[in-house]
């Protein structure tokens, strides 16, 4: 039942709506299929950028698949939390925390999920920045890839996204939107910061990549 929900979410209503009126397009979104469990690692320029990667995850995949979202501002009440939950599958985790308080530990929670098999959508970045600009990545993602190495990180640019609901904004806007998916990631002996810096270059990679495919089409 749950799985049908998000199916009608996300692949009926937030694609059509996404794919049709805004203008997103994906390129390279079959990566997405044929992993067990995976990491989405992406920029991050609006609150439209979760539900918008969302609608290009494998329909066998949406339940299991958790965006992870600030618990102060999509979980500052009970029901904002379980709104939150119902129609975006978010899993929440505090910008800040008491000192030694383990159940508040971000890099913990998001572990808690990976070992029940789910996967994760992150924005290392930690906060959305500009439009067009890549903030450097936190080493966050660094520390919970040293502890499921197993587990494959996919990187994602997404060009244009800012403009659609960006900062301070609380109006979705058209505008030709462009998500570039990368090829899996795996991490074997590579230190937290190591793996932060790749991550962080894979996405860096996928701009430049947007950037030509621009060019060649102006």
């Amino acid at each position: 039942m749950r799985t049908l929900f998000l199916y009608i979410t996300f692949k009926v209503l937030w694609r059509f709506f996404f794919s049709v009126i805004i203008g997103v397009r994906f390129i390279g979104s079959r990566k997405f299929n044929g992993h067990i469990q995976f990491i989405v690692a992406s920029n991050h320029n609006s609150h439209a950028d979760a539900v918008t990667l969302m609608t290009a995850i494998p329909n066998n995949k949406l339940s299991k698949t958790r965006p992870v979202a600030a618990a102060d501002y999509f979980g500052r009440n009970k029901f904002i939390s379980f709104v939150s939950w119902l129609f975006l599958n978010l899993v929440l985790i505090p910008r800040k925390r008491a000192k030694d308080n383990k159940e508040d530990d971000p890099i913990q929670i998001m572990n808690n999920v990976l070992k029940k098999g789910n996967s994760l959508i992150l924005f290392p970045e930690g906060s959305r920045g500009e439009s067009g600009k890549i903030q450097p990545f936190k080493k966050g993602i660094g520390f919970l890839m040293e502890k499921n190495r197993e587990v494959p990180v996919i990187p994602v640019y997404m060009e244009g996204i800012g403009r659609v609901l960006p900062k301070g904004n609380k109006i979705i806007l058209p505008s030709l939107t462009k998500i570039y998916v990368g090829d899996a990631v795996y991490f074997k002996k590579e230190s937290p910061a190591e793996i932060t810096k790749i991550i962080e270059q894979k996405v860096l990679a996928l701009k430049e990549k947007s950037a030509k495919y621009k060019q060649n089409f102006n």
